[in-house]
């Protein structure tokens, strides 16, 4: 092969001599070793075990982050339990104490009830004594022409 064919590398000349001995000469042109289509072939693996990796890694990573996830919902649910318990602890709270005000009150207006009632009765114990005690007065002064009892009279008598 010489210099003068860029192709001699890939040229293949065959010579055969038939019985007449007359000689034919065959050029067929062959492909190199195909190195191109390695290397793509290669690149195209590589790329192929790439991304593969890259899903093995990302479904590892899916699973932790399902599984944070899961735990953040957990805990924020937790929180919010406890928040409605707490606000349920504080309105019982709140409603212990009306309730305590309100038989405080209740309390308060029997003793006032209870205290007015004793007061309108010693009011009109007050009056029955003064109407008494006038009546007594009265019949005093009518009864002053009868003698007092005979008792009454030696015991007052020196």
């Amino acid at each position: 092969m010489s210099d003068l064919d860029p192709d001699a590398d890939r040229v293949q000349v065959t010579r055969t001599t038939d019985r007449s001995g007359a000689t034919t000469e065959v050029r067929t042109v062959t492909s190199g070793r195909n190195s191109t289509v390695l290397w793509m072939a290669g690149i195209a693996l590589g790329i192929a075990i790439a991304i593969v990796a890259v899903m093995f890694v990302n479904s590892n990573n899916t699973a932790a982050l399902q599984q944070t996830n899961a735990s953040q919902e957990a805990s924020a649910q937790a929180a919010s339990e406890q928040a409605v318990a707490q606000q349920n602890a504080q309105t019982a709270q709140q409603n212990a104490q009306a309730a305590t005000q309100s038989a405080n009150q209740s309390a308060t207006q029997a003793q006032q009830s209870l205290a007015d009632r004793s007061a309108q009765g010693r009011a009109a114990a007050e009056d029955a004594a003064s109407r008494a005690s006038a009546s007594a007065d009265r019949a005093g002064r009518e009864g002053s022409t009868t003698p007092p009892p005979a008792a009454d009279n030696a015991a007052g008598a020196p």
